[in-house]
């Protein structure tokens, strides 16, 4: 017989009791899939956590309220761009994108995931800089902006990173979490010196989530996760711009991202990845936050 009709497909349901790994998310992450994620055709679907296990993070130190509160905006969708190109423009160049971009109703910047620290540019510069021209925008016109700076680096240099982030006179930061790994990201949030909203970027995450029969579900990995970590925005693809992702899926992300969560506050979704001017009516219109 063909292998459509002698393939079963179960789902199935398994609880561990929370002290089997504590408030920690590595651990947690082992126990519900850890080596049977090798197993051919074998996906996590959703997690489902107690209270006890949520209360026991601090989760976002922002949140949607909290951001709203920092810019002053607390009437309409808020409007992220990117500075472009990514690579090669000093930090006076990129900085001069940044005016023009909240000049032109931008109410936050960030980095390209590929930027953090390289010759011709490094974070701790283009913070000094970006900062001057969302002074300067502010000045002329009122209008406040965050501008997200990438940190991302090896875990025991990303706190250092974040410290000479907030020195230099950050806003806001930015994290490859995925890459750098989702504990880190609480690591950043939980610690009360980095006191920023937090942006945690989708790069690598298309090699947890693609598979229809292995990995974990896009929701988890882009929602639910980084929200317990402690993200404050969480960008990731929508299904009108360059990245292939059911519709489906990008509304579930941003209900994991938003929906009730015990006490943990509701977080940005930032659906990016191609998108163009004539896409942003109907992402306010879905997103509606």
């Amino acid at each position: 017989l063909p292998d459509e009709l002698t393939r079963r497909e179960w789902i199935f349901q398994v609880a561990y009791p929370i002290h089997n790994f504590g408030n920690q998310l590595p651990l947690m992450l082992t126990t519900a899939y850890g080596e049977v994620s090798a197993a051919e055709n074998l996906k996590l679907l959703d997690l489902h956590f107690p209270r006890a296990y949520v209360e026991s993070f601090n989760g976002p130190k922002f949140g949607i309220q909290g951001v709203r509160d920092l810019l002053g905006v607390h009437d309409r969708p808020l409007l992220m761009s990117i500075i472009k190109p990514p690579m090669g423009l000093t930090p006076q160049e990129s900085a001069a994108e940044l005016y023009k971009s909240v000049l032109g109703g931008a109410d936050a910047v960030k980095d390209d995931e590929l930027l953090v620290s390289h010759p011709w540019s490094t974070f701790t510069e283009r913070v000094s800089q970006h900062r001057q021209a969302a002074q300067a925008v502010y000045e002329e016109g009122g209008h406040k902006c965050l501008y997200f700076v990438n940190i991302t680096d090896r875990p025991d240099r990303l706190v250092e990173n974040a410290y000479r982030a907030v020195e230099a006179g950050a806003s806001a930061l930015m994290v490859n979490y995925l890459t750098v790994g989702i504990s880190a990201l609480s690591m950043l949030a939980d610690d009360p010196n980095i006191n920023l909203p937090i942006m945690a970027h989708l790069n690598f995450s298309g090699a947890i989530y693609a598979s229809p029969w292995s990995g974990v579900s896009s929701h988890l990995v882009l929602g639910k996760l980084p929200r317990l970590a402690g993200a404050d925005v969480v960008v990731y693809p929508n299904p009108y711009g360059k990245f292939p992702l059911q519709r489906s899926k990008y509304l579930r992300i941003a209900q994991a991202l938003t929906s009730p969560m015990y006490d943990l506050p509701p977080i940005w979704p930032a659906p990016g990845g191609g998108v163009h001017p004539g896409m942003v009516p109907i992402l306010f219109d879905e997103l509606g936050v």
